[in-house]
């Protein structure tokens, strides 16, 4: 018999993964897909997705390749998107480890130096059928200082050196100033230029709507209606306005906090008004906890932000 603790465990787990449709997901989903299909030509590009951490990068990442699932059959494998995230102080030889791993997904360390084992790498993309390398959280791969022998003309050089040979587009995902890569000056500008003209405009995931946020809460609700929780309180006006202004137009704050929210009472899984309020106190300090805040200074934090929008 399943515990409530689980159920609960296993409703915030569908919350986490649920995939919500918003024109902010399909404008990205179309720039990938676009930087995809340049593989097709003799000129494949870079592309840049740029948003503050929770706008929903990794899901609309890992959404993509689900478009693509792997293939094996007798003759071959096919692993047409691969998928790697950084993390801490990557370099060079441990984001090529991290590629090597996703494409033959074994534990093995690869053998070689960092140039024979980007030559492998080329080749495995070409064997495999590779049509975009993903590269997320790729701001790890950035030194602090740009300098052409540092850590970033590093990077810059490995992108151009895996897509020019092996002719597959690379996408690279991060936080803003990611795309500073395109526009480096001084002893750096030929870094600049030479990836500039293999690269796509980079793509900046804006921030949600306040229409947008509520279609999100209503669609969430649903979901977890579904599942016999009531949800009402994602529905009132009032919340949307303040979950609206908690998330600052993130997605994955919005998912992060109704799973805060969600409590086991009575033996049943529920999400209220007073959940919620006790879940956005972990989250945020009191003077700037939207939750908090009473119907006349929701109205006025509102209007200001459709005064900096105008």
């Amino acid at each position: 018999m399943m515990t409530n603790l689980t159920l609960l465990k296993q409703t915030k787990s569908i919350i986490h993964d649920l995939k919500i449709i918003t024109p902010v997901y399909s404008d990205a989903m179309n720039y990938i897909q676009q930087l995809t299909d340049t593989g097709q030509f003799s000129n494949p590009k870079i592309g840049y997705l740029i948003g503050e951490s929770g706008k929903g990068k990794t899901k609309i990442c890992k959404a993509f390749k689900d478009k693509y699932p792997d293939e094996t059959n007798e003759e071959s494998d096919i692993r047409r998107i691969i998928y790697i995230k950084l993390t801490g102080d990557a370099s060079k030889g441990e984001i090529l480890k991290e590629l090597y791993l996703e494409l033959m997904g074994k534990t093995q360390p690869q053998k070689g130096n960092n140039a024979e084992k980007e030559k492998t790498i080329i080749g495995l993309l070409e064997d495999l059928k590779t049509e975009l390398v993903i590269i997320d959280e790729a701001q790890h791969a950035m030194s602090a200082q740009f300098n052409e022998h540092g850590k970033t003309g590093t990077f810059i050089n490995m992108l151009k050196t895996i897509s020019d040979d092996s002719k597959v587009p690379i996408l690279v995902s991060g936080i803003p100033g990611l795309e500073s890569l395109r526009v480096m000056e001084g002893k750096n500008a030929g870094f600049s230029r030479q990836l500039k003209r293999r690269s796509f405009l980079p793509h900046f995931i804006r921030m949600l709507t306040l229409k947008e946020t509520q279609k999100i809460l209503v669609s969430f609700a649903d979901k977890l209606e579904a599942l016999n929780i009531t949800a009402d309180a994602l529905k009132e006006p009032s919340i949307v306005c303040k979950f609206y202004l908690a998330s600052s137009g993130a997605i994955g704050i919005i998912s992060d906090l109704i799973q805060a929210a969600l409590i086991e009472e009575k033996g049943r899984i529920s999400i209220n008004a007073k959940s919620i309020y006790n879940a956005s106190k972990l989250s945020f300090e009191e003077f700037e906890n939207p939750f908090t805040y009473n119907d006349r200074v929701l109205k006025i934090k509102l209007d200001g932000l459709k005064k900096e929008a105008a």
